[in-house]
C-alpha cells in the first residue's frame, strides 16, 4: 500500500470488505433480484478517490478491516477450549470484533461514498445472498 490512487488489488480488497463477492452475477435477496448497480456504484466510488486524505485514509481503513478479519479467525480457533490453566477465554470475542468490523465497515463506506452491500458475505446476518442461476 502506497501513496496515490488506490491500486486494482486495495480496491479488490475494499469491495470485498464491503460485502462484493469476487462473481459479479445476479443474486436472490429475501425473494428479490439484487441487480449489480451498487457494486458498479462501489467500484465507480473507489476508482475517483483522489490521491491524498481520501485514498490514504481508505488505505488505513482496510488495514484495520485485515487485521479485524485475521483476529477472527484466531478467536474461532480460541474457542474450541473454555479454560486452560490460569488463561480464561472471552465467549464474546468474535460477536465484540464483528461489531467492531462493522464499525470499520461503515467508516470505509462513509469516507469513499461506496455503499455496504448489506446482502453481501461480510454483512454479518443484515441480509441473505443467494446465487441465483
Amino acid at each position: 500500500m502506497g501513496n496515490g490512487t488506490l491500486t486494482q488489488d486495495e480496491i479488490e480488497l475494499m469491495l470485498i470488505h464491503l460485502g462484493y463477492q469476487r462473481n459479479t452475477g445476479v443474486t436472490q435477496s429475501l425473494g428479490g433480484t439484487v441487480a449489480n448497480e451498487l457494486l458498479f456504484l462501489a467500484q465507480d466510488r473507489l476508482n475517483a478517490l483522489l490521491p491524498g486524505s481520501g485514498a490514504d485514509k481508505a488505505r488505513q481503513i482496510l488495514g484495520y478491516l485485515e487485521a479485524l478479519w485475521v483476529l477472527k479467525f484466531g478467536a474461532s480457533a480460541r474457542l474450541a477450549v473454555n479454560e486452560v490453566g490460569e488463561i480464561k477465554i472471552n465467549k464474546d470475542e468474535i460477536k465484540q470484533i464483528n461489531s467492531q468490523y462493522r464499525d470499520w465497515q461503515a467508516k470505509l463506506s462513509a469516507i469513499t461514498g461506496a455503499p455496504v452491500n448489506v446482502t453481501g458475505d461480510f454483512s454479518y446476518g443484515r441480509g441473505l445472498n443467494v446465487p441465483v442461476g
